[in-house]
């Protein structure tokens, strides 16, 4: 698996795992001039002010609760 599908893979499933019973997941992608951009919005509770300062240490982790055990959510794609 590449980095980038990794990235998306990483980014739905964190969405998906962490959003709301039902809740909705808003996946964006668009092609300009060969360059493939995607943005990945969830509606759960997202990371903790007093977490965002280490979001891009490596092996930084951060344990929410989860949100819906069954995964169920709502995907939506936007073109």
């Amino acid at each position: 698996m590449d980095k980038s599908t990794w990235v998306l893979v990483n980014l739905l499933t964190n969405a998906i795992r962490y959003s709301p019973e039902n809740g909705n997941v808003i996946l964006t992608c668009s092609a300009v001039d060969g360059t493939v951009s995607f943005s990945v919005r969830d509606f759960g509770p997202g990371i903790e002010e007093k977490y965002i300062v280490r979001l891009f240490e490596k092996f930084s982790r951060y344990r929410a609760p989860r949100q819906a055990p069954d995964g169920t959510c709502n995907l939506q794609r936007v073109y």
